[in-house]
């Protein structure tokens, strides 16, 4: 018995050919519009990451230290504003300092009998303005500035004792 050869007609992988050229002509765009949504999303983080930092940082730290009326004050240290933390530990007082210097919110933390030297902080931020603010020895503002031009005023309430 002879085996039939089947054979495919030309207009068969044209029509394959053409599919395929179909898919890529509508994956292009999908791919080029889903990138830029991607570079998008990434700007918009990049954006709001140092006020993010700046403001969830001072939050943490304003929550640590609310537990006696003397552990957050607003002091001025070589003539820049800074917000002052206290701590005890093992019987010995230690200040952190959170101030604004060279466009860069910074941390300093340091023994209450050794004056503050601020060029020796750790940065945290990069910010343009830090303004802290205490309102009735209740409320405490703080406005936040970035590099682009991004501003950030929240509050915080001190906690309160009866």
């Amino acid at each position: 018995m002879k085996k039939k050869r089947i054979t495919q007609h030309p207009i068969l992988s044209l029509a394959s050919l053409l599919l395929f050229f179909l898919f890529v002509l509508f994956l292009l765009p999908v791919l080029i519009l889903s990138a830029e949504v991607y570079r998008s999303n990434v700007k918009g983080q990049e954006v709001n990451n140092n006020l993010y930092t700046a403001s969830n940082y001072i939050t943490a730290k304003f929550r640590q230290h609310n537990s006696s009326d003397e552990a957050i004050s607003f002091v001025t240290v070589e003539g820049t504003q800074a917000l002052c933390f206290i701590d005890v530990l093992g019987g010995d007082l230690y200040y952190t300092y959170l101030y604004l210097q060279n466009n860069s919110l910074k941390e300093l933390f340091v023994s209450a009998d050794i004056h503050p030297d601020l060029s020796m902080g750790t940065p945290i931020a990069d910010l343009t303005h830090f303004e802290a603010r205490e309102e009735d020895n209740a409320v405490c503002w703080f406005n936040l500035t970035d590099t682009e031009g991004n501003e950030s005023v929240f509050a915080l309430c001190k906690e309160t004792r009866r």
